[in-house]
């Protein structure tokens, strides 16, 4: 028994010393370049300490519909709940590591009759660990997969934000090109009217007539296909708020304007603040902790087994010796599986490297995504000015043009040429517009808002 004894602790000390390495903690050193959204004048004089990414979503959208459809999926969305069940899922299996270091207890009663009655009534007691630092380590990689599983959760959330938010926009966005077409109609049908009235009184010739008519059934066609895709546009945010189709009720269309300093705070915070920044670290370290668990299994295993229980003979407890001979028998087990172990470690660390290569990747994308979207909101806010300066040119232009042809000194074609202009310049500044919205919400996501 004795030197049993010996030889287990001798094993267990060799582990401790030879197997330190496999309790030492993950440490993440990686940081976010100076120039992680570029170097460009841009990019240069927006950033400061601050960013907008900080702000509530409650706080950067004003529009109270907005903001209850905006809770309504937060709550219903489909994606989320199950981000939300992958989250209780990852917390389960945290308990259930945290409680691997508690020893098994069983109760394993019998009966037989053999011209006599026999019983037994043994509990068991079992502690076993499968490698040095292997339920330590799969403690830790359990701690790392349920942050993964709520950062995750937050990346859908933001997300969600972010998609209801631009549907809702392109919404009013499309109302309002509703009512271009609506107005374009309306001084068209005048000057249909205008040019019949003319025909009638030998000034014009049919052939002006039914030219510009069937424009004007252009721009009614044109006017149907736009309020299909409203329905369509309409019908996906219902699909985000897991409704049925219907109509969504919403606020006109506010003016846009993108504010003249947007900072976007310092690279450093995006790995803080992004959560699919964060899940991608956490994958790091799982599989830094996977790695030390599969070296951990090319280690002696531990096992200790008690039991005390009653028989019709009386309280029996196992022999202590026998005890300590199988936990020590035990220790040669891993070496007859050296080659599998091995293959698995190194298996381990190819994913260890790839997670580590997809973290570094998920830096420049955050990078890049912001880049992206802080000069899309530039380009929209400097183009804001150039449309609204060309469609008063193409209004002045088209009156004048329309005057001429009352007074019949200019021909139907030009005074077609100039609503054509006008009404591709106003549908075009429209569409502007929604790419500046639609950009200052990709930035704030792209800062890691939204959560």
């Amino acid at each position: 028994m004795k030197n049993n004894v010996k030889y287990l602790l001798l094993a267990i000390a060799i582990a401790s010393v030879t197997g330190c390495g496999l309790l030492k903690k993950y440490n993440n050193e990686a940081k976010a370049p100076e120039d992680l959204a570029g170097s460009d004048e841009v990019v240069e004089r927006t950033i400061g300490e601050s960013s907008i990414g900080e702000i509530s979503w409650r706080d950067l959208f004003c529009d109270q519909l907005l903001l209850d459809l905006i809770d309504t999926a937060l709550v219903r969305n489909v994606d989320v709940n199950s981000a939300r069940l992958v989250v209780k899922q990852a917390d389960e299996a945290l308990k259930a590591a945290k409680l691997s270091f508690i020893p098994t207890l069983s109760f394993n009663p019998s009966y037989s009759y053999d011209g006599g009655h026999s019983y037994s009534l043994p509990f068991s007691i079992n502690w076993n660990t499968p490698g040095f630092g292997s339920r330590t380590n799969s403690l830790r990689e359990a701690n790392a997969l349920a942050l993964q599983a709520a950062d995750n959760e937050e990346a859908v959330r933001s997300m969600i934000v972010a998609q209801v938010a631009k549907t809702y926009l392109e919404l009013q966005s499309l109302d309002r090109q509703l009512e271009i077409l609506d107005q374009t109609c309306e001084v068209w049908q005048q000057v249909c009217d205008t040019q019949r009235a003319l025909m009638e009184n030998g000034k014009a010739y049919s052939p002006s007539v039914n030219q510009l008519e069937a424009s004007l059934v252009g721009v009614r066609i044109q006017r149907v296909d736009t309020e299909e895709h409203l329905r369509d546009v309409e019908y996906a945010l219902c699909l985000l708020l897991a409704e049925t189709p219907h109509k969504v009720a919403r606020n006109p269309i506010g003016s846009f304007n993108v504010p003249d300093a947007i900072s976007i705070g310092v690279p450093a915070a995006l790995l803080e603040k992004r959560p699919d920044v964060r899940s991608a670290a956490r994958e790091v370290e799982a599989a830094y902790y996977a790695e030390k668990i599969s070296l951990s299994a090319m280690f002696p295993s531990i096992s200790l087994t008690g039991m005390l229980g009653w028989t019709n003979g009386g309280v029996k407890i196992t022999d202590p010796i026998q005890m300590i001979y199988n936990a020590v028998a035990s220790l040669a087990q891993p070496i007859f599986a050296g080659g599998q172990l091995r293959a698995k470690y190194k298996i381990s660390q190819f994913q260890r490297e790839d997670a580590a290569n997809r973290y570094a990747q998920a830096i420049l994308k955050a990078g890049n995504e912001v880049n992206a979207a802080l000069r899309e909101c530039k380009n929209a806010a400097g183009k804001e000015a150039l449309y609204l300066s060309q469609v008063e040119m193409l209004q002045d232009a088209y009156d004048a043009t329309a005057e001429l042809m009352k007074n019949g000194k200019a021909a139907y074609v030009e005074v077609l040429m100039a609503q054509n202009s006008l009404l591709e310049a106003q549908l075009s500044m429209e569409l502007n517009r929604l790419s500046g919205r639609t950009s200052l919400i990709n930035l704030y996501i792209a800062l890691g808002g939204g959560v």
